[in-house]
Order: structure tokens, then C-alpha cells, then sequence
């Protein structure tokens, strides 16, 4: 004898609330089935009713397992989210084994998305998954960290391991066709290992992420390893990236932004606010920024006016929330900055009800040393994530616009 009933969300409100509905919208989970070998007092009322809770609790479990699900991956690449790679580096410095990080970058991406188009580029990214995912053990996680970002977790696994296995995936990636537009798809990696390069989870990944920078610089198309002589590396990129990069159409963009911005310095017929504004609404159109700032900086350091605007209309500064602490910092130390503001000084996404974290491009105007405006940009990290390109761009723009103070 067998019994099955369906496990249901309930049977009452489920079935007979909404007559209009069909009962192809009874949300099914799945099936309660048991069996017995006995002939007689097998099944009774009693076992229905049994079965019918036990049911309801199954449905529970299922549907928190499914939650769990869609948010522990990425709906393009089939790759673990951010949030899950962090919750498991977390579990593994608590276990204390020793296991390596890999950090992975598509080299050129943004070349892809602009010449073919996003859904090209979210093409090439399903694929990589893919590729990276066969060459993986069931114990690693390998989970998508950024826009065209991947990070591994590789546990049991020492740096000579991880590299092997970076080599690996580095050279599958460049032999395979990516894509049917006969354009070469390759990847940089940088590697840290647990304990050698540090007891710190953040660390371990920071670490990694300047050994994929150093790979990056090395010509791309490669693996490094986190060694301490790269301490002295900083951001520092090529004074053309972000300016010129190989897309003529682009290119010509960004050229001819740069010479509307020195004619804007150049103009003594309006008043410095004035130009400042106008340079604003360049730069959110340049950078794809959603909101952006204007600080006006007096000699003690502090914010005495400010320009804000959010997509490309006038607001109230009190209306935008941005960061304090980024701000103070950027006017102490005169160093431009672009980042991920993690600070939770950020709105709640309605939907989702999680933190709206904020990609953030922040760099001091300066001259002689002095900071005579900050330009703060921001955009919800859901949407887009600064590059170093874009940062180095902005940069530039500012130090076009720069002179306007000295007038």
C-alpha cells in the first residue's frame, strides 16, 4: 500500500480562495509519497492527517530552500552571488585550513559590450562560467564578484595549486571561441593563500585583487601571485587608459569632451558656479554616474557650497545621500579614489529590501597643492560598477577643469 498527496502551500486557502484561477496555478512543491510492505493496519485516517502536517512543514522547508537558492546565484553566469562566496570565505578562516583565493578579470570586456552589444557580452560571461565550472572540484566556489569579475574559493588548495589551476582555466579561456565574431576572449588572475599572505578574509581577497591588477599591467592574459614587492603598486594606470581605447567611435567621444571641458575653463564670460555646473552635467553624461557632486572646498578644509545633480536634473543636496566620511577623507589626503561604499550610509532598495550599495568615483580639484573642489559621483552598484578606465578618464576632466579656480 502507498499514500501521496502533494505538498502544498494549504489546502484550504490554495484550492478554494480564488475560483477565477485554473489549477495550473496551485503552487505544487512537490509530492509526500510513503509506502508499506504491511497487509494490515498500514494506512488510516490518522496517517492522512499525519501526512497532511508533515506536508504543510515540507512545503516550509522547501520554499526557504528555494529562496536560498535564487539568492546564493547569479542568474546569468549560474556562479555563486558575491554575498555567498563572502558567507563561505567567512566559514572557511573559521575552520583555519589552508586554502587559496583566485581573483579573475575578462580582459577588455567593456570592448565587447561596446562594439557587440550587452547581450553579446552577457554571452561571453555565461560561457566563461561555464568553462571555469567544468574545471572546478564540487568543494570549490567560484562565485561572480563584479560586473565581469570572478572569484574562487579554492579550500585544501596552497598557492602552487592555485596557480596550476589558474594556468588551467587562463589557457581554456584562450583556446576555446568564446564567441562566433572570431574576436580572442582572454583572462587575467591574481592569487592569495590563507595563511602565507594573510590571516584576514578581506585582506586575502584585497591581496589577490592586487596580484590580478599586477596581471593586468604584465600585459594581460595572465596569472601573478601575490608577492609583498607589490605592496608598492598602486593604482596607478597608463595616462591614456579610459582616454584612448582602440574604439574609434568612443575615442572620438571622449576627445571631444575633453576640448568642450577646456573651453568651458577658458570661458571668462561666466562666473566660476556656473562653469562648474555645466562641467557637472559633462560628467555624469561621460561617466554614466547617477548622481553627482560639487563640493566647494574653503581654506580650512570644509565643504562651504555645493552643486548636485541627479540624473541630470537639479536637487536639493539634502535630498542625496552621500558619503561624509569619503568626502573628509578625500579633501585630507588629496587622493582621487574610486571604490564601492560599503559604509551603510545608503538607501534600502524597496524591493529587494536590501542596502543599495554605492559604486563611487571621488577626486579632489586641485592647484598648487590645494583642494578647491571635490567631485563626488555615484551610482547603485545593482546597475553598474566604476572601472579604473572611467576613474582615469574623470580624472583627467578634472585636471582640465582645474585652472577655473585660479581665475
Amino acid at each position: 500500500a502507498f499514500f501521496s498527496i502533494p505538498i502544498l502551500a494549504s489546502y484550504s486557502d490554495n484550492i478554494e480562495t480564488d475560483r477565477r484561477k485554473s489549477s495550473n496555478s496551485i503552487d505544487i512543491k512537490g509530492y509526500l509519497y510513503v509506502d508499506t510492505d504491511s497487509i494490515i493496519n498500514n494506512f488510516s485516517e490518522e496517517t492522512g492527517t499525519l501526512c497532511e502536517k508533515v506536508s504543510k512543514i515540507s512545503y516550509i522547508l522547501i520554499d526557504n530552500y528555494n529562496l536560498k537558492m535564487v539568492n546564493a546565484f547569479d542568474k546569468l553566469t549560474k556562479l555563486y552571488t558575491r554575498k555567498y562566496f563572502e558567507n563561505a570565505l567567512a566559514s572557511a578562516m573559521i575552520k583555519g585550513d589552508v586554502f587559496s583565493i583566485i581573483m579573475g578579470d575578462i580582459d577588455r570586456f567593456k570592448a565587447v559590450n561596446v562594439k557587440y552589444g550587452h547581450q553579446v557580452g552577457d554571452e561571453v560571461l555565461a560561457k566563461m562560467s561555464e568553462i571555469m565550472l567544468k574545471n572546478l572540484r564540487k568543494t570549490d566556489i567560484c562565485a561572480r564578484y563584479g560586473g565581469e569579475e570572478f572569484i574562487m574559493l579554492l579550500p585544501s588548495t596552497d598557492t602552487e595549486g592555485a596557480f596550476s589551476l589558474a594556468e588551467k582555466i587562463r589557457k581554456k579561456i584562450e583556446s576555446k571561441s568564446i564567441f562566433s565574431h572570431h574576436t580572442p576572449v582572454t583572462i587575467s588572475m591574481g592569487i592569495s593563500t590563507y595563511p602565507i599572505h594573510s590571516t584576514w578574509g578581506k585582506d586575502l581577497v584585497d591581496k589577490a585583487d592586487r596580484a590580478l591588477y599586477y596581471a593586468k599591467e604584465s600585459g594581460r592574459n595572465n596569472s601573478k601571485i601575490y608577492d609583498e614587492n607589490l605592496i608598492g603598486i598602486e593604482r596607478k594606470i597608463n595616462k591614456l587608459a579610459g582616454i584612448v581605447g582602440g574604439i574609434v567611435e568612443e575615442d572620438v567621444k571622449r576627445v571631444e569632451t575633453i576640448i568642450e571641458v577646456l573651453e568651458i575653463e577658458r570661458n571668462n564670460s561666466i562666473k566660476t558656479d556656473t562653469k562648474m555646473e555645466v562641467f557637472l552635467e559633462k560628467i555624469m553624461k561621460a561617466s554614466g554616474a547617477q548622481k553627482g557632486f560639487i563640493f566647494f572646498i574653503d581654506t580650512e578644509g570644509k565643504p562651504i557650497m555645493q552643486i548636485v545633480k541627479k540624473d541630470q536634473a537639479k536637487m536639493m543636496a539634502k535630498s542625496i545621500a552621500y558619503s561624509e566620511e569619503l568626502l573628509k577623507k578625500c579633501v585630507q589626503d588629496k587622493v582621487g579614489r574610486y571604490l564601492i561604499d560599503w559604509s551603510g550610509n545608503v538607501a534600502i532598495d524597496t524591493v529587494t529590501g536590501m542596502p543599495d550599495w554605492q559604486s563611487v568615483i571621488i577626486i579632489p580639484i586641485t592647484n598648487y597643492e590645494k583642494v578647491n573642489a571635490v567631485l563626488y559621483l555615484s551610482a547603485s552598484l545593482k546597475d553598474m560598477e566604476f572601472e579604473a578606465d572611467t576613474y582615469n578618464y574623470i580624472n583627467t576632466l578634472c585636471n582640465v577643469i582645474a585652472p577655473v579656480f585660479l581665475h
